[in-house]
């Protein structure tokens, strides 16, 4: 399927990274639990600022980014210098799994959405063939009886 090209920093699936830095590994399972009911260890929102300074090339820290939908890990930055971690962020790709920005939803919110539009345009193409279906059969059956 054709895909067009697109840019992560124009995605709503760009986050910040959720796990808050003070965990460690003698995190309580009570305290995972806890966080995860805040909602704070999922990817955060990447508010339309970042995504500006992302895009100009002045984001201070492109490193505390990453794909919620996992197209790419947080360590293909850490590999690069800063202006190619912007560049990497900022240029177009074909993506599978991008969706546009909606400022103010998180990343799990822009997977909602998406699996909104997506049931929303399988709704629409159902009405569409089952109309087809229908005329076809109208025409069919008045064929028939002539």
């Amino acid at each position: 399927m054709f895909r067009k090209q697109v840019k992560c920093c124009n995605c709503g699936f760009l986050a910040l990274q959720g796990i808050p830095s003070q965990l460690n590994a003698g995190t309580s399972l009570d305290m995972l639990k806890t966080l995860k009911e805040l909602d704070m260890l999922s990817p955060a929102e990447c508010t339309q600022v970042g995504r500006d300074n992302i895009a100009n090339g002045t984001h201070p820290n492109p490193f505390d980014t990453i794909c919620a939908r996992h197209v790419w890990d947080s360590s293909d930055l850490k590999a690069k210098q800063k202006d190619e971690a912007l560049k990497f962020l900022s240029s177009e790709r074909k993506c599978p799994y991008f969706f546009p920005y909606n400022p103010g939803y998180s990343p799990a919110e822009h997977r909602e959405l998406q699996r909104e539009a997506k049931t929303h345009m399988l709704l629409i193409k159902g009405m569409i063939l089952a109309a087809l279906i229908g005329a076809v059969a109208a025409i069919a059956a008045q064929i028939i009886a002539r």
